[in-house]
This record gives structure tokens, C-alpha cells and sequence, in this order.
């Protein structure tokens, strides 16, 4: 069952920090910061963090757990997988992760 509180929580997450969203990469470090998608976000707050020590050009796709940011992601939220598919999808901005959260909470998905 999706943990509504939580995915609350990650909105208000993307919305005070949008300049450290994206959708595009699971989780990426550059010499100006640090990027991740709403899946890096979720491992960030309440898993076992990003491993930054395991990245290729930047870019990581895994957890200090050992686990892919999305399957740990997925554990954290408590979604199926047509949920986290929605979710996490490449082409989201934080419109489309908000109706996808308001789906969830009613049910639709």
C-alpha cells in the first residue's frame, strides 16, 4: 500500500528545492551540486542514501544499500510497479508528479 504521507512529503521536497530536481537522472553529482529524481529524492530522505562513491561520468544508479535507487525507492513508497513506472517516469515535471501522487491517493493507479 503507497505511503501517502511520504509521497506528500516528497512533493513539498520538489517544490522547496526544484533546482535540485530532475527527472532525467536517477542521481547525478556536478562540481555546481547535486541532482536526482523524485526515486534519488525518496533514498535521500528515508532510505540509505545515495552512493556517490559508484558513479560513471557523474551520474550513480545505486544506493549505499547496494540496492538500484528505484527498487529502494519503490520498498520506501510502498508502490507497485505500474505505480512507480508512472512515478518515475523520464518525462515528468512536477505537474505530472503531482497528478500522479493524486491518482494514487484516489485510487486510480
Amino acid at each position: 500500500m503507497a505511503n501517502m504521507q511520504r509521497l506528500e512529503e516528497l512533493v513539498g521536497v520538489l517544490e522547496a528545492h526544484p533546482e535540485e530536481h530532475s527527472q532525467y537522472f536517477w542521481a547525478m553529482k556536478t562540481e555546481c551540486g547535486t541532482t536526482k529524481c523524485a526515486a534519488g529524492w525518496t533514498v535521500e530522505l528515508w532510505g540509505s542514501g545515495i552512493d556517490w562513491n559508484n558513479t560513471n561520468l557523474g551520474f550513480t544508479y545505486f544506493t549505499l544499500s547496494g540496492d538500484r535507487i528505484q527498487d529502494e525507492a519503490r520498498k520506501i513508497l510502498g508502490l507497485n510497479w505500474r505505480q512507480v513506472n508512472e512515478l518515475f517516469l523520464l518525462a515528468n515535471n512536477l505537474e505530472d508528479i503531482k497528478r500522479v501522487v493524486k491518482r494514487i491517493a484516489n485510487g486510480e493507479l
